[in-house]
């Protein structure tokens, strides 16, 4: 539901954080609802941004403790 809204409201890039698995997908959104999965990382991968370039965030540091 909350992927919905942020189509909506023409969120174009949503990270999603498995805390279980240790993985980040990126999806990407489009305004008509269509959602699609760009990449999905583990540890020792890093995200990277489509949306804001220059942003990367290594998967290990979202999971660090």
């Amino acid at each position: 539901a909350k992927l919905a809204d942020y189509c909506a409201v023409d969120v174009r890039e949503c990270w999603v954080v498995a805390s279980g698995e240790q993985t980040v997908e990126v999806l990407r959104l489009a305004k008509s609802g269509a959602i699609t999965t760009a990449a999905t990382y583990e540890n020792g991968d890093t995200v990277r941004s489509e949306v804001f370039p220059g942003l990367s965030v290594p998967v290990s540091a979202i999971f660090a403790e």
